[in-house]
């Protein structure tokens, strides 16, 4: 069905969209902006969520070639191809594989980020390590390389922590393998079924179909003369008749049952209606919202993981590059901010805001900071609560009486207006 590919790239979509810039120091934006222009940083970061999502872990790898980039290169390696060396608890090194493929033959390089070092190890099929030049790809890599700073030019990532493996991640899918196989299965015996029932047409020997020309028995065609030769009945109030025959498909039991599995799939997981499925028509609106929870909170727990993980890419990054200057490493701060998924629209929460303020809930200050504190500076709300207390101060004021009554046109007295 191609669920659990949707499931990964639809939550990818979601949190890529709803990231904003990453802010840096002001006088190290634009060249933060550079790097992350080079590197397409956003499709990037939606890569790593798809990977991560699916193999359960993976990490940032931050590499520098001068031929390609006169800034730090960054890639994603994800779980299947990276291992992690910890004592104590505490990463040491990450261990970045790639594959080579040498005059038929299969090489592995093993790329050691550690602490102010980079290491490469070359290894064949059979696990013996052999030199790096024996790979056209590695010839200039040198091993035991050096760097300044105390960090690692690798950022590991991972949303959920695996029990059964300590240091590593967990798939989203871990305990939804069965439900994905059982989905499948429904789906084929369904199409199984379309296919087998097909409309079979049963024409007696004297009514085939015969060239016009020659007499011949025209040969059954699957696009324009599809039937089966039925034999001549020796019955004696037989007649000879074109008979149509179809198997009865029960769709609605094929139905129930992808539905069924459906919600098992989906369960904790993602809301249907965020992937544009509409199993249950006669949900209304307050019931899809909260089925709309599910990916809420599937997408706080990757936004939790990636709010860490960002600012110390690009954090890494920069180091990088003070280093391909030959500059003393600098300390930088980096943030990134992600909008809410699924949050109410203005109008909803107006509507709330107000029923709280009539209430005696909320104040005046407090109703105006929801309503526009994400997007309001704090001047701009005081300025705003000023002229909503001068227009309530206006609208206390006594009535003026006009000066001429609007009748006549005349002065009213004091007797006109006993």
């Amino acid at each position: 069905t191609g669920l659990p590919k949707m499931i990964a790239n639809k939550l990818s979509d979601i949190i890529v969209a709803d990231m904003d810039n990453i802010e840096l120091d002001n006088k190290f934006q634009s060249l933060w902006d550079k790097m992350s222009k080079e590197n397409k940083f956003p499709q990037l970061i939606g890569s790593c969520i798809s990977e991560t999502l699916v193999d359960g872990d993976g990490a940032f790898k931050i590499s520098v070639d001068t031929d390609l980039s006169l800034y730090p290169i960054i890639e994603f390696y994800g779980g299947e191809r990276v291992s992690y060396v910890y004592k104590r608890g505490r990463l040491q090194e990450i261990i970045f594989h790639t594959s080579y493929t040498q005059d038929m033959a299969d090489f592995c390089l093993h790329e050691h980020y550690g602490r102010g070092f980079i290491d490469y190890k070359l290894y064949n099929a059979r696990g013996d390590e052999v030199e790096l030049g024996t790979v056209e790809e590695c010839i200039s890599l040198k091993p035991h390389n050096t760097f300044a700073g105390d960090y690692i030019m690798g950022i590991p990532v991972m949303f959920f922590k695996s029990v059964k493996y300590k240091g590593r991640g967990e798939s989203i899918f871990t305990s939804k393998n069965d439900d994905f196989d059982a989905l499948d299965e429904v789906v084929s015996q369904w199409i199984d079924a379309i296919r087998k029932g097909r409309v079979y047409r049963y024409i007696p020997k004297s009514m085939v179909p015969k060239d016009p020309n020659t007499g011949e028995t025209l040969s059954p065609n699957v696009f324009d003369n599809d039937y089966m030769e039925a034999g001549t009945s020796l019955a004696e109030d037989a007649k000879e008749i074109v008979t149509l025959s179809q198997a009865d498909i029960n769709y609605a039991a094929y139905v129930e049952s992808y539905a069924s599995f459906m919600d098992m799939c989906l369960q904790g997981v993602i809301s249907p209606g965020t992937l544009g499925i509409d199993l249950k028509k006669t949900d209304n609106a307050e019931s899809q919202r909260e089925k709309e929870k599910a990916t809420v909170i599937s997408c706080n727990k990757i936004v939790d993981a990636l709010t860490e993980v960002i600012p110390e890419v690009v954090s890494v990054c920069m180091m990088t590059y003070d280093n391909m200057c030959e500059k003393a490493i600098g300390e930088y701060e980096a943030s990134v901010k992600f909008g809410e998924y699924g949050t109410p629209t203005f109008d909803k929460v107006v509507e709330t805001v107000v029923k709280a303020k009539q209430g005696g809930v909320m104040s005046v200050k407090q109703s105006l900071k929801q309503m526009y504190g994400d997007t309001w500076t704090e001047e701009e709300i005081e300025e705003e609560l000023k002229l909503i207390k001068d227009d309530q101060a206006l609208g206390v004021q006594e009535p003026v009486i006009n000066e001429f009554d609007d009748i006549d046109g005349k002065v009213p007295t004091d007797g006109d207006y006993q």
